[in-house]
């Protein structure tokens, strides 16, 4: 069992994952390990056990760990009606309403280890699409919709207190005028875009302007 030790499987692991798809089509990403555990994982978790004891159930451990994404997505999907089971019959001996079924029981696995975009804006926006993971269109420009209906309340309110204050002293107010109608136009300017980096471009650019 020797010849385990300087694998460090734990340490320099292989990342997998599974690709779940939602009722709404949108995507869930699970990140797995190919091997998810070292000997030191197992000797903090077995601080009293012997060497020999340390070694066979790191072996278990490994010997036990799908080796596949699917076989993981299997397991997850099991052990998701286990416990919904369990908790089932829990909030019954309580008198309790019965849990929601687990959300992970709605998705559907449907593709393993593939490459996965990222980005901090549109992540919530990825769908699969002719075997890829892409950013869909109509999802990013709802994601940015909303970001931007949630920072021109606070914008408007400084804007007017602005114009206020222009008009107190009475100076020019006319680029607080053009803010504004900026503001109110933009879920406009999301809606005739035709690239998702189109739609990105503009949150990026009011939050240039309006820092």
């Amino acid at each position: 069992m020797r010849h385990l030790s300087h694998r460090k499987p734990g340490d320099n692991a292989r990342v997998k994952n599974i690709v779940w798809e939602k009722p709404d089509k949108s995507l869930a990403i699970t990140t797995i390990r190919e091997y998810p555990y070292s000997l030191e994982d197992v000797r903090r978790e077995y601080p009293y056990a012997s060497e020999h004891q340390i070694y066979s159930e790191y072996n278990l451990l490994l010997k036990n760990w799908p080796r596949d994404s699917k076989h993981h997505s299997e397991q997850i999907i099991e052990q998701a009606k286990i416990d919904w089971e369990l908790n089932k019959q829990e909030a019954l001996k309580r008198k309790e309403p019965e849990p929601n079924m687990p959300e992970v029981l709605t998705w559907n696995p449907i593709a393993f280890d593939r490459e996965i975009p990222t980005d901090d804006l549109l992540d919530d926006a990825r769908v699969f699409k002719d075997g890829k993971i892409v950013f869909d269109l109509d999802k990013s420009k709802a994601i940015i919709k909303n970001k931007i209906r949630r920072q021109r309340e606070s914008l408007f309110k400084s804007l007017d207190i602005a114009f206020q204050r222009h008009i107190e002293d009475g100076t020019d107010y006319s680029d607080i005028v053009k803010q504004k109608k900026t503001l109110r136009e933009l879920p406009d300017t999301v809606d005739v875009a035709k690239t998702t980096e189109d739609v990105k471009n503009i949150w990026i650019g009011l939050d240039g302007q309006f820092r």
